[in-house]
């Protein structure tokens, strides 16, 4: 991911894992132990022998995060620049005051232009639901979950039984809709 400036772009080659596969190789073929927090064995323990991505059973990767936290704010600064440069806000900038309450950046690709849409929904629908028939690690509770699975599940519970907010955001509301002469709902106005 990239973005241009007047300079130089600012690109962004990562791969959303820990590492890269070709780092784990080297240590396989050097015979030395990979460090502590990049991969997993076939059971979801943690391990440092890089042998567990070439020997079956086949281990994993673990994703980014942790110390891996450049990764992160590569990310979150290339997403400030496509939300702030293309959104007519602007940038994160320091002392200046913010145009805009929330600049958003949506990127929408039609499937139909690439391997097609039956293509993609397969392939999306497939590894969906092979995450979720993953086994647990050990000592993991709960259920395996998607990411927007649980806003999916709190928008059903909302909708059947409605949003409370606290007392102070619900004030702020007020005097918004006051300001701007927006009617309040009968029902919720109290």
């Amino acid at each position: 991911m990239g973005a241009p400036t007047k300079n130089n772009p600012v690109v962004l080659d990562i791969g959303t894992s820990v590492c890269a596969e070709g780092k784990v190789r080297v240590n396989y073929n050097k015979k030395i132990p990979a460090p502590e927090g990049w991969l997993l064995d076939s059971e979801g323990r943690p391990t440092t022998d890089p042998g567990v991505l070439y020997h079956d059973p086949k281990g994993t990767i673990l994703p980014l995060g942790g110390q891996q936290s450049y990764k992160g704010f590569g990310l979150g600064l290339l997403m400030d620049m496509f939300a702030g440069g293309l959104s007519g806000a602007q940038c994160s900038t320091p002392g200046v005051e913010s145009k805009s309450a929330n600049a958003v950046f949506f990127l929408v690709i039609d499937p139909a232009k690439f391997a097609g849409v039956d293509h993609f929904l397969n392939e999306t629908t497939n590894l969906a639901a092979n995450v979720l028939a993953c086994p647990k690690a050990d000592g993991a509770t709960g259920d395996i979950i998607l990411p927007g699975q649980l806003e999916v599940a709190e928008k059903i519970k909302r909708t059947k039984s409605g949003l409370n907010l606290d007392e102070g955001t619900w004030s702020q509301l007020k005097e918004l809709a006051q300001k701007y002469k927006v009617p309040l709902p009968d029902s919720v106005a109290n």
